[in-house]
């Protein structure tokens, strides 16, 4: 059975076109099963357009796949600004690149979590400089604002921000009242998924 919405961490169905895939890292692995995100999804995304529109919002988030696997932070992040340059090349003109949230803080990290933290680090002190001071491409600040929610949860109207709801069990996952920050051990419930959208309006209007 699927868990609620309230909690589910992926996307709901609609009409509109959907290039995410779960689990992609921003390399390309011979043996993987799931695109990265430079080559394929983007490319899929040019497929099915006849225009790179220019007015839209285009968010640019990835890499915490290759880290949490053992990847390169820095790397992952030199593959999303190219990933960001194809887009700008096409006719992107408004684009949303969330920086890499303490990975260090979420339960996958269990006892890895100095590694997971300097390697987010290490991806946002990349994206920061190059992107300190554009005037088409925002970087949002979720290490920080990660690092609030987990130190003060209910002020974001979690009940809790270290443990997984799935493993919690019904307490969690069929209660709406009962909300966690994370889904797993890594992705965050529907609920933190709200809370990061505001984050990101926030930064845009």
């Amino acid at each position: 059975p699927h868990p609620p919405p309230h909690i589910h961490p992926r996307p709901p169905t609609t009409s509109k076109k959907n290039f995410f895939n779960d689990t992609a890292t921003t390399e390309i692995y011979t043996l993987s099963l799931h695109d990265a995100l430079p080559i394929c999804q983007i490319s899929r995304y040019q497929a099915n357009v006849t225009i790179t529109d220019p007015d839209a919002l285009y968010v640019v988030w990835a890499g915490g796949n290759d880290i949490r696997t053992g990847g390169s932070g820095s790397d992952a992040a030199l593959n999303v600004i190219n990933a960001v340059s194809t887009l700008v090349s096409s006719g992107a003109k408004h684009l949303l690149v969330p920086n890499m949230p303490d990975i260090g803080l979420a339960p996958v990290a269990s006892g890895n979590s100095q590694l997971l933290t300097a390697e987010a680090a290490s991806f946002n002190s990349v994206i920061d400089a190059e992107y300190s001071g554009s005037s088409t491409i925002t970087v949002v600040d979720v290490f920080n604002w990660h690092r609030d929610v987990v130190s003060d949860p209910s002020g974001f109207g979690l009940v809790n921000a270290t443990d997984s709801c799935l493993l919690a069990g019904t307490s969690c996952l069929l209660d709406s009242t009962v909300a966690y920050l994370y889904f797993d051990l890594f992705h965050p419930t529907t609920v933190a998924h709200s809370l990061i959208a505001d984050e990101f309006y926030a930064n845009i209007v």
